[in-house]
Formats: C-alpha cells, sequence, structure tokens
C-alpha cells in the first residue's frame, strides 16, 4: 500500500469535505493510505516536509495551498496542486486541478437573466485571481445578450464578513432597483443579503442574488435562501487522484493543468420570481431538487415528495409547467452531468456510473447508447477530436 502526503486547508469545510471526498475515494480504488498533515508553520518547513518523507516514505503528494512547498515538494515527491491561486509559479513538473471559472460565470449569468430585467451587478474579491476569472465571463455573457454589468471589487476575508459589508451597502444603496447580483462565493452573497436586509430591500423582489459554492451552512442560514452555482467538488478531488497516479507513474515528465466542471444550480428563494403560484412554487422546489439530486440516483417519487403532493397531481403539474416528465427531466440533468465529465479526456468511464446517478456500468451504457446511438468511448473520441481541431 502507497502512502500519500496530503496538505489541505480551507476555510470553506463545505467544499473541503466534498473536494477530499472525491480523492479519498480514488486513494481507495488504488489502495493508497492518506497520511493528512494540518497546515501549520512545523508543516510548511522544509526540514517538517524532508522529515516525513524519511518517516512515511510516500509515493506523491497532494495539496491545496504553495505556501512553503512550492520549491521544493516538486523536488522530493511527485505532486499535484489543487486549486492554488498560484498556478503560473508552481513548478513545471507539478500538475494542477481547478475550477471551470469561466463556466460558473456563464451558468450565474444564465441563472440570474432568468429574473425580471433590470440593473446588474457583480461583486468580486478584490485580487483574487479565482474572483476576477468568475467576474469577466459573467460580465461578458451579459454584455453578449445587451445587458450592461457593474464588477464591484471589494475587499474580502473569508474570516471576517464585516471587512466587506459596508463597501456592499454603500454599492446597494446607490444602485437602481430592481438590481441583480452574482457574488462570486456563497460568503459574498450572503454578505450581500445581509446587507439589502439591513437596507430594508426586499429578496428577490428589489434584489436576486446568486452565490457560488452552495455551501449549505450559508444559503440555508439567512432569512431567504440562497440560490447558488454548485462547482463539481467531488470530481475536482477525484481528477487530483488521477493527475497524482500519471505523476507516480512518470514522475520526470511535463506537468498538465485539469479544470473541474459544474454539477448545476440550487435555485432558491434570492432567485425566484416573486408572488408565484402555489403550483408554480411546487415545480420550482421539484427543479431546485432535481438539479442538485439527480445524480444521486433519486427516483420520481422523491420529486414529488419534494413538491408536497400526490404523485399523480405532482407529475401533472411538472408537466404543465415544463413541457416533459419529471423522470424525463432527471434523465436529462444525468445527461448534461455525463457528457461534462465525458468531454474530459481523463476521467474514467468506469467511475462515472456513480458519480451520475446510475446504479450500474450496464445500466450507464444502455443509457448513453438509447439517448446518443454511439457507446461512451465513441462519442468521447469524436468529442474530444472536435475540441482538438478548434
Amino acid at each position: 500500500m502507497k502512502n500519500i502526503l496530503v496538505y489541505h486547508d480551507s476555510a470553506n469545510p463545505w467544499y473541503a469535505a466534498l473536494m477530499l471526498r472525491g480523492f479519498t475515494r480514488f486513494a481507495r480504488s488504488h489502495r493508497w493510505r492518506l497520511v493528512f498533515i494540518p497546515r501549520t508553520a512545523a508543516a510548511r518547513e522544509p526540514r517538517r516536509l524532508r522529515r516525513l518523507v524519511a518517516e512515511f516514505r510516500p509515493a506523491g503528494l497532494f495539496a491545496n495551498y504553495t505556501e512553503g512547498l512550492r520549491e521544493l515538494a516538486p523536488r522530493l515527491l511527485p505532486t499535484v496542486w489543487f486549486d492554488c491561486a498560484t498556478w503560473k509559479i508552481v513548478p513545471r513538473t507539478a500538475s494542477v486541478v481547478g475550477a471551470d471559472h469561466s463556466r460558473i460565470g456563464e451558468l450565474a449569468a444564465e441563472e440570474i437573466l432568468r429574473l425580471n430585467p433590470g440593473t446588474y451587478l457583480c461583486v468580486a474579491a478584490k485580487g483574487e485571481p479565482w474572483s476576477e476569472n468568475r467576474a469577466r465571463p459573467f460580465s461578458a455573457y451579459l454584455s453578449r445578450r445587451g445587458r450592461t454589468c457593474r464588477i464591484v471589487r471589494v475587499d474580502f476575508s473569508f474570516d471576517d464578513p464585516s471587512v466587506s459589508l459596508p463597501d456592499i451597502k454603500r454599492m446597494l444603496g446607490k444602485a437602481k432597483l430592481p438590481c441583480r447580483v452574482f457574488a462570486v462565493c456563497d460568503r459574498l452573497a450572503n454578505e450581500v443579503m445581509l446587507a439589502a436586509e439591513q437596507l430594508g430591500l426586499r429578496v428577490p423582489d428589489a434584489v436576486g442574488v446568486i452565490g457560488v459554492d452552495n455551501d449549505e451552512t450559508l444559503c440555508l442560514g439567512g432569512a431567504v435562501a440562497l440560490t447558488s452555482v454548485q462547482p463539481d467538488f467531488e470530481m475536482g478531488g477525484w481528477l487530483c487522484g488521477e493527475a497524482l497516479a500519471r505523476r507516480m507513474a512518470s514522475p520526470k515528465s511535463r506537468g498538465e493543468s485539469l479544470e473541474y466542471g459544474v454539477s448545476g444550480i440550487m435555485r432558491r428563494g434570492s432567485t425566484f420570481a416573486p408572488r408565484r403560484p402555489m403550483d408554480q412554487a411546487a415545480v420550482e422546489r421539484a427543479e431546485a431538487f432535481i438539479q442538485t439530486n439527480a445524480v444521486s440516483r433519486i427516483g420520481v417519487k422523491d420529486v414529488v415528495r419534494e413538491m408536497g403532493c400526490s404523485r399523480r397531481l405532482g407529475e401533472q403539474r411538472f408537466r404543465e409547467a415544463t413541457g416533459s416528465t419529471i423522470h424525463e427531466r432527471i434523465a436529462s440533468v444525468r445527461l448534461d452531468a455525463l457528457l461534462v465529465q465525458l468531454r474530459r479526456a481523463h476521467v474514467n468511464i468506469g467511475y462515472l456510473a456513480d458519480a451520475c446517478g446510475f446504479g450500474s456500468a450496464s445500466a450507464l451504457r444502455a443509457f448513453f447508447r438509447k439517448r446518443m446511438g454511439v457507446s461512451m468511448t465513441e462519442w468521447r473520441s469524436r468529442e474530444i477530436a472536435a475540441q482538438n481541431k478548434r
């Protein structure tokens, strides 16, 4: 059994738990033993890392920060960095895995356009590359559709919401209403909602808000639940495992950069249209439930339970509102998730049955061939070839 050192630290325990779940699943499938190292001053000292290598004889290292490790770690061990803002300065022999920030920004723009027209704002974290990489695609998407968006960059701290709250209150106080706001993470979105509440602005009537991360501790902790884009953190962890396995097999090869995708959007009260009929509210709850849970092997009965009515009435309401059955919608969301993963050349097809909500690999293969007319291997080969020509 191979030992793998794991240096991980995050101010967002929700994100960390999902990412580490994906990495741990890959590790178990390859019989790796994970040795977790806390982020302390001692752990960042070069002597500490050398001592750990001597003690555990690890085969590789996985870290989500580069402080104190950037120069030394890749020389001692095959290394993979996860969601590091310093990608451009990590050694070429290390691999990096990060979020598809452009897709996050575009999905947020699609969602915000579902609301009644208004003025559009993006609240970004000043000086953070990941923040800019989400804010700019959001603004560009709106621009392509004839909307103007102002990006407001505020001082930001994951640990202290009071840092950005005064700036956000000033921004909302001057904004023309109704105002539609994209915040580049749930913590900032939560502060936008708090600022609106303190200013007496109703959400979503006067201020519609969408965040990123789908951190339930933040999204469900306010007077109005927060709509949020859900990055596929678990797939990101799995991709880290795959990248590290390749580094270990060929330590002297050039590093690679990989991106993990987006699971979907969890729609909640902060972007629901105001004063909607009861039937519409039930359908919106069903749609949000499907978007979030379709890859968890849910069925029609689970969706109807979320709607709070009989199965017959729930199916009828859903078909009238969306033009499709609940079963068809679940299948559509699963297919979308599957296609996102198949476009990634290094994703193991065997992983996808469980990751995309199918009971077995054979059920997944039958579903895909019926919907797409070809096997997953054939489809992915064609897609990758087409991407290479672009």
